[in-house]
């Protein structure tokens, strides 16, 4: 985990990491109606069924992406295999860094972002089964929603933008 971490926060591209935080605030912000949250009589219930909702597509998701990864580094493409030869320049310096090393990093984040997630989900669905009395405040109900919303949007826009490099991978790979 630390190493996806550590791989993830020197290649990253800021403007990716800006663009998938700022989509996923507008989402947020458009989806959600405030008002209709404390209008849900058994606001618990609603958080338990949306965290439920989640699971597969997070287990789905990741799956896809640890897919991908596999692809990558089984294929003989020719443009994966320039990928694994090319360095890559930060601010203008060669690293010792390979653009394959970019590609698995992105990849990598959003499974790890995904798993986390998925164990948030199971986290709350426990916990919310017992009668604890954290729940029992709709101020923490209501930013654990928040939380596990964030989650499976910002995995949905990893997965959008994680597709379309798969995509160009295997246009390029079919054009040979």
């Amino acid at each position: 985990m630390y190493k996806i971490l550590k791989y993830y926060i020197r290649l990253h591209r800021c403007k990716h990491l800006v663009f998938d935080l700022l989509a996923v605030i507008i989402l947020l912000i458009l989806f959600i109606d405030k008002k209709d949250l404390y209008e849900i009589t058994d606001l618990s219930k609603y958080v338990q069924d949306t965290a439920k909702l989640i699971l597969p597509v997070l287990t789905f998701q990741s799956a896809l992406h640890a897919t991908s990864i596999i692809f990558f580094a089984n294929s003989s493409s020719e443009i994966l295999q320039k990928f694994k030869d090319e360095d890559i320049f930060i601010n203008g310096v060669q690293t010792t860094y390979k653009k394959i090393d970019q590609l698995y990093a992105y990849f990598g984040w959003a499974i790890l972002i995904q798993l986390l997630f998925l164990l948030y989900s199971v986290m709350l669905i426990v916990s919310l089964s017992s009668n604890n009395c954290l729940w029992q405040i709709k101020l923490s109900l209501i930013s654990a929603l928040y939380l596990l919303l964030f989650g499976i949007l910002y995995s949905i826009i990893l997965c959008i933008r994680n597709i379309g490099f798969f995509f160009e991978i295997l246009v390029h790979h079919t054009k040979k």
